[in-house]
């Protein structure tokens, strides 16, 4: 009797997804309100810690002391007073808290609050987060309370022989509207140059048209003091609404210039391609080696008469080697995204090549973008 298990093992040759796109022209005209913030209404972070309750023995159990510590402290407050050596807080979970918050938002505005295990917690499902303080994450100052219920948006379902059905994360969640702010946040106030517009991609030429638009309605308005900063000072007649001032600069468009860019995955096998890169004229050649393995075990079993006969396991290793001819190509001088993605479309090569194909063309000079490798 025979019996034949093959096993195959190939290298260098992979399967990779190819993705191209573009973010379009390289002079795009965008609202002023779609690439920058102004810094007097900041995103802020607020942390704290807490409990979740009411979980069905999917907490932290006695191996976490904080939990213990937490759940005391909280009995305490509501007069109760407990025997820590009793306490089994399997129904208890300790949680990080985090939200953001603007720095407009007033006294009584509801958010939303992130909730994540740090303890041996399995599951969060179900539970309920006690009332909770949270600060900023800077000044220490306490700015918002949070409390509710978790949502979890999955489930943790455990059977026996380890059996198990899991959908999402389940010791992370989320508070929804579970959060109040109690404390108004720090501001800068809107006077004179002292407030500005923070570009959300740093870039000296997006800046100096920013400025310009802005003066050509406000003239004298606007000055661009770095690449991703734009200094503002609110006009003599407007000076009593300043608010309106922002809400008239946040409608105006400018054009939005960046640097030619390619970004690639080489796990994924994604490239995507910016606006403004070029290719000047090169030639390429590129060939493909590719080495296939086969290791086949043959068992070899000798009939029942046969007493001195062994049964063995024979290997039978063969090696194929496939070294794919390399073909010239001409790439002509390209001036758009679409003239490029032609062009690697017409190569007939696979993602990995044309990652391959591109840091060459970038080391020879022909491609003018930036390469970067994510």
């Amino acid at each position: 009797m025979r019996r034949i298990l093959e096993h195959r093992i190939i290298a260098l040759a992979t399967t990779v997804i190819l993705v191209l796109s573009w973010t379009g022209a390289a002079f795009a005209s965008e609202r002023i309100k779609d690439i920058a913030v102004f810094d007097d209404d900041l995103e802020v972070t607020l942390i704290g810690t807490g409990l979740v309750t009411g979980l069905a023995g999917t907490g932290d159990g006695t191996g976490f002391e904080a939990s213990i510590e937490g759940l005391l402290r909280n009995l305490e407050r509501l007069g109760i007073t407990v025997d820590p050596d009793g306490l089994r807080p399997e129904n208890v979970a300790m949680v990080q808290l985090v939200a953001t918050l603007r720095s407009s938002s007033r006294v009584g505005v509801s958010f939303d609050v992130n909730v994540s295990s740090i303890g041996d917690a399995s599951s969060l499902e179900g539970g309920i987060l006690q009332p909770a303080t949270m600060a900023g994450i800077t000044d220490g100052v306490v700015y918002g309370t949070a409390a509710g219920p978790v949502s979890i948006g999955g489930f943790n379902v455990e059977g026996g022989a380890n059996n198990r059905i899991q959908r999402n994360h389940t010791t992370v969640g989320v508070v929804t509207g579970g959060g109040q702010v109690v404390r108004m946040l720090p501001r800068t106030p809107l006077a004179g140059a002292s407030f500005g517009l923070l570009l959300n991609h740093a870039d000296r030429t997006t800046a100096t048209n920013v400025a310009r638009s802005i003066n050509t309605r406000f003239p004298g308005a606007a000055r661009a003091e770095d690449a991703g900063y734009v200094s503002l000072t609110v006009p003599a007649d407007m000076a009593g609404d300043p608010v309106a001032f922002q809400a008239a600069i946040e409608e105006l468009t400018t054009v939005v210039d960046s640097k030619a860019r390619v970004v690639v995955n080489e796990r994924t096998g994604t490239i995507v391609v910016g606006g403004g890169v070029q290719l000047r004229e090169a030639a390429v050649a590129h060939g493909s080696l590719t080495i296939e393995i086969r290791t086949r075990y043959r068992v070899s079993q000798p009939n029942s008469f046969n007493e001195s006969g062994e049964t063995v396991v024979v290997p039978d290793v063969s090696t194929y080697v496939n070294d794919a001819e390399a073909h010239v190509l001409r790439l002509p001088d390209t001036t758009t995204v679409q003239d490029i993605v032609d062009v690697l479309n017409g190569m007939g090569a696979t993602p990995r090549d044309i990652i391959a194909m591109l840091q060459a063309l970038k080391a020879a000079g022909s491609l003018q973008a930036e390469i970067k490798v994510i």
